[in-house]
């Protein structure tokens, strides 16, 4: 006769299972691969097909356009804060779900938040990358490498924050 488990021993088995590191590390390689194909391959390849370019380059770090375009430039960031609020959203719908699904919309939301206000940050105050592209030749150019920068710092403290929650 077989033995009955106890819903005690149920909600352990669970709890076991959701604190398992290799499904922990799989599930952040997954979200960090898909929001670095959304930059690169959604948002500078997207901008740059729907601006009537063509791709050149594609690599996890650096997309290439055959146009030069301010809207090619911003594609990737434009991309990343859109699908970290499409991630904040189904969040709020999946609030009974697995503990893994849950996990990965909170990462994958987190991580292209964060990737968005850092490319503002990092452009601002490095005069290069793809905002410092999207800015160029606009007068004048501090007060415009200032704003960048203050829109990153915020925007990171803000994501921070809607991470927490």
């Amino acid at each position: 006769m077989a033995e009955k488990i106890t819903p005690a021993e149920i909600a352990a088995e669970r709890a076991e299972s959701a604190r398992d590191p290799v499904t922990i590390v799989a599930i952040s390689i997954v979200a960090f691969a898909i929001a670095n194909l959304l930059h690169e391959g959604a948002g500078h390849g997207g901008a740059c097909m729907l601006a009537g370019g063509h791709a050149k380059v594609l690599s996890t770090v650096h997309f290439e356009c055959s146009l030069d375009s301010r809207f090619v430039s911003a594609g990737g960031t434009l991309v990343n804060l859109v699908a970290g609020f499409v991630c904040w959203f189904a969040l709020r719908f999946v609030r009974q779900g697995s503990g893994h699904l849950r996990y990965f919309l909170w990462l994958l939301m987190t991580i292209n938040l964060l990737s968005a206000g850092g490319y503002f940050m990092f452009s601002g105050v490095g005069n290069f990358g793809d905002w410092a592209d999207v800015i160029h030749g606009f007068p004048p150019a501090l007060l415009w490498r200032c704003g960048l920068t203050v829109l990153g710092v915020v925007s990171y403290v803000f994501v921070v924050w809607l991470a927490l929650l």
